[in-house]
Parts: structure tokens; C-alpha cells; sequence
């Protein structure tokens, strides 16, 4: 079996970022599960560069890499208007180039097409490729994420997401209905999709780390997440504006963690607030924490944050957003509030009331183990696949 995957990002293993865990992680099942032979086919930021594509090399058999600058990103949108522009910055004539190439030397049984970003090449797999069957993994449903910044933005801004909003619920629903299977990472997202024929729902891949609670003095919490995204960016100064001056912070210390934060993050550093930027081994921080805290209010799909902080022990409190598509149950296996007022309260009691955060812990923990595996989805791929 030969399979062409097709990605925005390099994928990766343990890297804060969901979609590249994810990513890697459908790769390794492919690999080593269903024992097809695999090729990634994959656009890179400016920031990227070709050594990380090392440990995914080790479960593919070629890499084909093209990096977009700036400039690129913008000509790639001005030679396509009519698409949207989350798919015209990575819809590339390299790309194409290079997919017309493999059709001359290659028979791919699979194509899969990795983020909204790529549905766009369906058009030309299914010309070239007229055997192999093409798959989406629709790692968030985009549109739903434009429509929360509608809600979030006034003037010129909300202007154009409202215009951008139109076409890309046009654009993904037509695209995903001429694709053989669509596989969400959320039975919310199916849902969403459920006038589609073929979506299934997969399951998160999340990073559970060996390790056990060091003992340290005060009361911890964190933020974790890529924080070069938008979404993740604004969640931190929300909390920080509108939730941290509430919080009790006698022997309290707040950690942002995660690669790329923006200067304006970096300028929150102060006695209680720590900003790591990127770190090496996430373990060493989450076994110092006691608590979770994801304060989002953009972005669309399930928020692997919030399942490995309840994966690997840490009690969670989060808003709607930031639970969507987990269905754990708020007070018993974890925190949801939208109140920044509530939100407030809810960690001051929490640091105060180590039973309840014990509780919350171990709730938190058997909900993952009983809804979320390697296993699940391997077993879903090999019912489609094999």
C-alpha cells in the first residue's frame, strides 16, 4: 500500500502544537499499523526549517519540503483571489509541480489531504490519481473558527472575516463533498459536517509523560500552548486583564509556556509570572503544576491543551470554547466557566481546597484513559483502509 500525505506543517511528535502530534501520530499508524509505504508532501514557514523534518523521516520514505516566505505566501494569494485566503497562502505551484511529477513515477493507493489549508488539490489528485481513494483530515472545521472572530472583532476587521466567512464555508463544504472520506478529531465536528457522506470521527492523540508530581513550594498554574497562535495569545492577556487581578496570589506563580511568544507576552514577566518560551521537555514544567488554566475565546476543534493537562494529572479549568468537543463533565472531571469573575473564584478555591483538586486530578485522568487511545483510532483507520 503506498500513501502521499499532504501537510501544511512538518509533523511531530511531542511538540506543543495539536495538529503536528496529530499529524505524526496518523503517520506512525499508516507506518507501522496498516504497513503502507508513506511519502509527505509538505509546505514550511519561514521559521522552519529542513532538520526538523528529521524525526518524521524515520516513519516516511521520501520528504518533499517547500518553504514559504513572506513574499511567496503573498504572491501564492494574489495569483489565486477566488479561493479563500487560508487556502491560497499554501495552494502552490510547486506543489502542483511536484504532485504532477509523482504521477508520472508513482501509484499511490491513498492521498490524504492534511488541514483545510489543502483541500484545494483535490481537484488535480483526482485527474492524476484516478485509482486512489482521497482523504481529509479536517483537523478543525475553519469556517467555525472564522465565525468566532466575527464575534470577537469590530470595523474593517470584522468587514473581512464576514467576507471570508461566506466563501470559506463554501469553499470547505464543497470541497469535503467531492472528497471519498472526511475524518474530524471531534464528534462535535462530524456533526457540524453531518450533510457530508463519509466523515467519521477520530480521536486525539495526546502526550501522557512518565512522570510523577514534584514537591514544590506554593500553588502553580499554567498556560500551554503554541503562543505565536492567535488564539492562545489573546486567552493569556484575557486572563491576565480580566481574571489574574482576582486571583488571590499569596505563594502563587503563573507560567506561560509554550515557543514564540510575542513581545507583548514577554513583557508580562514579572515576580508571579513566568514566560518560558519554547521548552525542550514539557514534562519538567507539568510535573510542577497544580493547576491548568485555558481561558480561550477563539479557535474551532477539540483543545489537546486541555486533554494532556487532564491526561497527565493536572486538574483543568476552561471556558466553553476551550472545552468544545470534550464531553467530560464540568465539576467532576473538570472546570468550565466563561465568568472571568467565576473563573477567578474557581482557582482560588481550587488552590485552597486540595481534596476537590485531587478529585478533580483523578476524575480528570480516568476520563481520558476511558475515552481516548491509540488503539480507537487505529482501529477506525483499519475498518476504512484494510
Amino acid at each position: 500500500m503506498n500513501t502521499l500525505f499532504i501537510s501544511s506543517f512538518i509533523p511531530k511528535s511531542n511538540a506543543p502544537q495539536a495538529g503536528v502530534n496529530f499529524s505524526y501520530n496518523f503517520i506512525k499508524i499508516l507506518r507501522e499499523e496498516l504497513k503502507s509505504k508513506v511519502d509527505l508532501l509538505c509546505t514550511i514557514n519561514d521559521g522552519e526549517n529542513e532538520n526538523e523534518a528529521l524525526e518524521v523521516s524515520t516513519i516516511t520514505d521520501n520528504q518533499y519540503l517547500f518553504k514559504l516566505s513572506k513574499k511567496r505566501k503573498l504572491f501564492n494569494v494574489l495569483k489565486s483571489p477566488f479561493i479563500p485566503s487560508i487556502a491560497s497562502v499554501r495552494y502552490d505551484s510547486r506543489v502542483l509541480q511536484k504532485i504532477r511529477s509523482l504521477a508520472n513515477t508513482k501509484k499511490y493507493d491513498y492521498v490524504i489531504l492534511d488541514y483545510t489549508q489543502n483541500l484545494n488539490y483535490y481537484k488535480c489528485i483526482q485527474k492524476l490519481f484516478k485509482d486512489c481513494r482521497i482523504i481529509s483530515l479536517e483537523q478543525d472545521v475553519s469556517f467555525l473558527g472564522l465565525d468566532r472572530k466575527i464575534k470577537n472583532t469590530s470595523g474593517i476587521k470584522k468587514m473581512f472575516y464576514r467576507f471570508e466567512y461566506s466563501r470559506l464555508k463554501s469553499y470547505e463544504l464543497t470541497a469535503l463533498k467531492n472528497i471519498d472520506k472526511v475524518y474530524t478529531v471531534n464528534e462535535k465536528d462530524k456533526e457540524l459536517l453531518k450533510d457530508i457522506i463519509g466523515v467519521e470521527a477520530l480521536y486525539p492523540f495526546i502526550n501522557k509523560w512518565e512522570m510523577g508530581q514534584k514537591k514544590h513550594e506554593g500553588f502553580n498554574l499554567m498556560f500551554w500552548g503554541a503562543m505565536n497562535r492567535k488564539e492562545n495569545e489573546d486567552a493569556v492577556m484575557y486572563f491576565v486583564k480580566s481574571i489574574w487581578e482576582q486571583v488571590d496570589k499569596k505563594n502563587i506563580k503563573f507560567f506561560i509556556i509554550g515557543a514564540n511568544p510575542s513581545d507583548q507576552i514577554k513583557k508580562l514577566e514579572s515576580e508571579n509570572i513566568t514566560v518560558t518560551g519554547f521548552v525542550e521537555d514539557p514534562a519538567e514544567y507539568f510535573q510542577l503544576m497544580d493547576l491548568s488554566i485555558v481561558p480561550l475565546r477563539l479557535g474551532a476543534g477539540v483543545k489537546i491543551k486541555v486533554l494532556e493537562s487532564m491526561a497527565n494529572g493536572i486538574p483543568v479549568i476552561t471556558t466553553t470554547i476551550g472545552a468544545e468537543g470534550i464531553y467530560a463533565k464540568n465539576e467532576r472531571d473538570i472546570i468550565i466557566t466563561d465568568n472571568p469573575k467565576d473563573f477567578a473564584y474557581k482557582i482560588n478555591n481550587l488552590k485552597n481546597d486540595i481534596t476537590q483538586r485531587e478529585t478533580i486530578k483523578k476524575n480528570g485522568m480516568s476520563f481520558i484513559n476511558d475515552n481516548y487511545g491509540f488503539e480507537k483510532n487505529k482501529q477506525i483507520l483499519k475498518d476504512y483502509i484494510l
